[in-house]
C-alpha cells in the first residue's frame, strides 16, 4: 500500500484530489492493539502520511470493496463526501435511460384506452 501511494503521489495522479475514500482493506492491518513500537506501518498509518497530506477529506474503511459488503460504486460520477458524518452520497446518476424504455410507474399501454 504504501509503495502504490507512492507511485501514485510522485506519477501527479493525486494532484488535484479533492477527496478521497477507501473502502474495507480486508486482511491489512487495522488493529487498534498494535505494539507500542511497531515491525511496520499499519495500513492506518500509511493512509495518514498519503492522503493526510493532501489536504482532502477523507474516509477510511468504507463497507465497500473487497470486503464483507461488495457495493457497487460507479466511475466518473459526481459525489458528495461528508468526512465528518462519514458518508459518502453519490449525486449524479451513473447509467442513462435507454431512448424508448419506460420510466419507473409509466406501464405499457397506459392512456390508451385499453382494458
Amino acid at each position: 500500500m504504501d509503495a502504490l501511494l507512492t507511485n501514485l503521489r510522485q506519477a501527479g495522479i493525486l494532484d488535484g484530489v479533492v477527496a478521497v475514500v477507501v473502502g474495507e482493506l480486508v486482511d491489512c492491518d487495522w488493529r487498534d492493539d498494535r505494539s507500542d513500537v511497531p515491525q511496520t506501518l499499519s495500513v492506518e498509518d500509511v493512509l495518514e502520511r498519503h492522503i493526510g497530506a493532501l489536504g482532502v477529506p477523507a474516509i477510511y474503511g468504507l463497507p465497500l470493496g473487497h470486503g464483507k459488503h461488495l457495493v457497487t460504486v460507479p466511475l466518473g460520477v459526481e459525489v458528495e463526501v461528508d468526512a465528518d458524518a462519514r458518508t459518502l452520497r453519490i449525486v449524479e446518476a451513473a447509467l442513462e435511460p435507454h431512448p424508448g424504455s419506460m420510466r419507473a410507474g409509466e406501464h405499457e399501454g397506459a392512456g390508451s384506452g385499453a382494458g
